[in-house]
C-alpha cells in the first residue's frame, strides 16, 4: 500500500451489515508535508465553504462508485434470473446519479456564490 492510500471503514447505522470502501488519501489541492515517521504535519484550517465544497466534491465521486456498483450488481442479478431484483437494483443506481444532478447544482451554486465574494 502507497503511503498516500489510506483504507477507511465506515458503518452505516441503516444497514445490517459492516462494509468498507477502499479511498485513495486526496490532498484535494492542498499541500502539507510529512512530519517524523510519516505523520503528517497540521494544514491551515479552512473555511467552512470550503469543507463544504470539498464535502460535496467527495459525495459526488462516493455516490458514483455506488452507482457503478448498483449497475454492476444488477447486471448480475439479471444474470441469475433475478429480473425483478435486477430493475430495483438498477432504479437505486437511477436515484444515486439523480442525488449527484442534485449536488452537483448544489456544488455549482456555491462555487458562484464564493466567486461573486472573492
Amino acid at each position: 500500500m502507497c503511503r498516500h492510500q489510506r483504507h477507511h471503514y465506515h458503518h452505516h447505522n441503516h444497514h445490517d451489515h459492516d462494509h468498507h470502501h477502499d479511498h485513495d488519501h486526496h490532498h484535494h489541492g492542498h499541500t502539507h508535508s510529512h512530519g517524523p515517521e510519516g505523520e503528517e504535519a497540521p494544514t491551515p484550517a479552512i473555511t467552512p465553504t470550503e469543507k463544504l465544497k470539498r464535502m460535496m466534491e467527495h459525495w459526488l465521486r462516493h455516490n458514483e462508485e455506488h452507482a457503478r456498483s448498483f449497475s454492476d450488481w444488477a447486471e448480475r442479478a439479471r444474470s441469475m434470473g433475478q429480473a425483478g431484483v435486477a430493475v430495483l437494483i438498477d432504479d437505486v443506481a437511477r436515484q444515486s446519479l439523480h442525488q449527484n444532478e442534485q449536488l452537483q447544482k448544489a456544488l455549482q451554486l456555491l462555487k458562484s456564490a464564493s466567486d461573486q465574494t472573492a
